[in-house]
């Protein structure tokens, strides 16, 4: 995300990344050079294809320090340091944190496991709505094996089409899965307006596609203007076992 005095824009895209990845840092300027793009689903406005031509760090701002209720409820793009939590639930893309009940999705690190005692840094974003962790810098693990504890699923089969949470409720269904690439779609029967989408799974689930699994795992957010209902997996299990 960058800002000026004349507003804020989106960098989607970064062609040279490989040779910036490791200096950009917030809080710092930087100028770069790409192409203008609206994005209107989420009524956005992006620079795609970016050329980063210079980059000078910035004093950099205060890591608040803070519990995952703290982290929910802090302003957009605040840099916290949350923890520690236990690793509820983890996936290729991200992973899922508890502490004392309040539940947060850090988004693009997967280098925990599920039982992990973890402190990260990160920034406070939001996707669909719902808060979670973006631009992760740390992730300490503190314990290893924790023992993790699920509350009693609610199964939302038969209310597909009309559920909704702003929380990361723990959800139960029933859908036939179709992978095609990085993406794990569920038509859950009787459902017409909403599909079920998984945040790429660790474990390889190629040998039930195409067929009917029940899934466990938290809702994570509606994508799509609502038509897709993404949750984090805990548990895939094909009819009979």
């Amino acid at each position: 995300d960058l800002t000026d005095e004349s507003g804020a824009i989106y960098v989607y895209s970064v062609a040279n990344k490989d040779e910036w990845s490791s200096k950009i840092k917030n809080g710092g300027t930087v100028t770069l050079a790409g192409k203008y793009d609206y994005y209107a689903s989420k009524e956005q406005h992006e620079v795609v294809n970016a050329y980063i031509l210079s980059f000078v760090e910035g004093q950099g701002g205060t890591v608040q320090e803070v519990s995952v209720a703290g982290a929910i409820a802090a302003e957009k793009d605040a840099e916290l340091k949350v923890g520690p939590a236990l690793v509820v639930a983890a996936a290729s893309a991200g992973f899922l944190i508890e502490q004392d009940g309040a539940r947060l999705y850090v988004y693009g690190s997967n280098t925990v496991a599920v039982g992990d005692n973890v402190t990260v840094t990160a920034t406070r974003g939001e996707y669909g709505g719902v808060a979670q962790l973006t631009n992760v810098t740390d992730v300490t693990v503190n314990s290893k094996g924790n023992t993790v504890s699920y509350p009693t699923a609610k199964d939302i089969t038969s209310t597909f089409d009309s559920y909704s949470s702003d929380t990361r409720e723990y959800v139960t269904f029933k859908g036939t899965l179709n992978i095609s690439g990085n993406y794990f779609n569920l038509n859950v029967e009787g459902a017409t307006a909403v599909t079920g989408a998984l945040v790429k799974p660790n474990e390889d689930l190629s040998s039930l596609n195409g067929k009917v699994v029940t899934v466990t795992g938290y809702f994570l957010y509606f994508a799509s203007n609502g038509k897709y209902l993404y949750v984090i997996a805990t548990e895939i299990k094909g009819e009979g076992g």
